[in-house]
């Protein structure tokens, strides 16, 4: 009956089966034994002999099947092992490669790094040369400038004291000796008191105390040197005037002979001793100092400005008349040139009439005409201005004033 029905049911009759034989197997089999004749015995024998050998069949076949299962799963295994290897392979040998390449770059930029470092270590080391041959150079040349200074101190310093001697012995041995019961006082050295204390008596009986300072300088005289003479004039309680000598370039700001005046209305009198000779300056000292005792000696203030604007008029007269002088001077100049090319022409005529070759014609003459600068002088500089003049003019446009320009049109 069990080989006679389906799957399903000979599952269900096993199951039930075994349930059965769990609970009542030895009563089951006792009985179905005791009930059991010889022939069944030996069916029953028959089908468990049978049953067997059908299982082991069965059984052999499946291992038939797991044999040949396993030799296609150990085949199947060892194809993916060696694939596995391969691409194990594959992959290390990759990685192998990345390895060399990523070392060899390594290799290579520290190469590069030690290659820089070397260049920077020479390099360096060329800095550190140079700059310790620019340290030596530099030393040097502060050496050389410390002693071109010292130099040049030392010569500012003895043209100064060249000058201010001078300026002593013009005092001492004409000043003193024009103006009686006059004395001079040499302050040189001295800070805030000026190079030179003169007392002079004027025709009052008044005894006068100027200050005097001398420069000796190749540029104009400038405004601290000024202002430094009137701080030193009203820092004096006794001193009533005070002289500025410049002995080889001009004052700045101001004119020859120009006077003017201190915080506290002292006269200060301006004088360059430029390009004059010695017995010139003898003349115009002692001019100055005496121009000054007037000033002190007339109290009445408003007479004193008088005095010293008489002084600036008569100034500026000079200075136009040296305008004057400067444009006959000129004028003369270009006469003198247009005679000698009349000259050359007339020596050029005689010399080709003389071997026979034909006179010039009138036409063929070529004027030259004679380029002279401005003639007007320049208060900055005390030089004439020398920019082009106008036609049939010594001045410039600058310098030609309206009623010229009107007279030449």
């Amino acid at each position: 009956m069990y080989q006679a029905v389906d799957h399903e049911e000979a599952v269900a009759i096993a199951n039930l089966g075994a349930q059965v034989y769990v609970a009542m197997k030895d009563r089951l089999y006792e009985s179905w034994s005791i009930t059991q004749s010889a022939e069944e015995s030996q069916k029953a024998d028959v089908w468990r002999r049978e049953g067997g050998q059908a299982m082991m069949e069965s059984l052999k076949a499946r291992l038939a099947a797991g044999d040949a299962a396993a030799a296609r799963a150990a085949a199947l295994q060892a194809s993916v092992d060696a694939e596995i290897e391969r691409r194990v392979g594959e992959v290390l040998e990759t990685y192998r490669k990345d390895y060399e390449i990523a070392k060899i770059e390594e290799v290579h930029a520290l190469e590069k790094q030690i290659a820089e470092t070397k260049g920077k270590e020479q390099y360096i080391k060329m800095v550190e040369e140079g700059h310790t041959a620019m340290k030596e150079k530099i030393a040097a040349l502060e050496a050389k400038v410390a002693e071109q200074t010292t130099a040049n101190t030392k010569s500012s310093h003895a043209i100064g004291k060249e000058g201010e001697a001078s300026v002593l012995e013009l005092l001492e041995n004409t000043v003193c000796k024009v103006f009686t019961h006059s004395s001079v006082k040499n302050m040189a050295g001295i800070g805030h008191v000026a190079d030179f204390h003169l007392w002079v008596m004027n025709s009052s009986g008044e005894k006068i105390k100027i200050l005097i300072d001398s420069k000796k300088y190749k540029r104009p005289v400038n405004s601290d040197e000024i202002h430094k003479l009137y701080s030193d004039m009203d820092g004096d309680e006794e001193c009533k005037c005070g002289i500025m000598i410049s002995l080889s370039s001009g004052i700045c700001t101001k004119k020859q002979f120009g006077v003017s005046r201190s915080i506290k209305k002292k006269p200060v009198l301006f004088l360059t001793f430029e390009d004059m000779t010695t017995d010139l300056q003898k003349e115009i000292l002692c001019w100055g100092v005496q121009v000054l005792t007037e000033l002190i000696g007339e109290t009445n203030t408003e007479a004193q400005q008088e005095m010293i604007d008489n002084i600036d008029k008569f100034l500026n007269t000079i200075t136009r008349s040296i305008k004057d002088i400067e444009s006959i001077i000129g004028t003369q100049l270009r006469a003198v040139e247009s005679m000698r090319e009349v000259r050359g022409r007339l020596m050029k005529d005689m010399a080709r009439f003389r071997v026979g070759d034909p006179l010039e014609e009138e036409g063929d003459v070529i004027e030259h005409a004679v380029k002279v600068g401005c003639v007007t002088i320049v208060k900055a500089s005390g030089s004439p201005c020398g920019r082009p003049v106008l036609e049939n003019s010594l001045k410039c446009r600058h310098h030609t004033s309206r009623g010229d320009k009107g007279h030449k049109k």
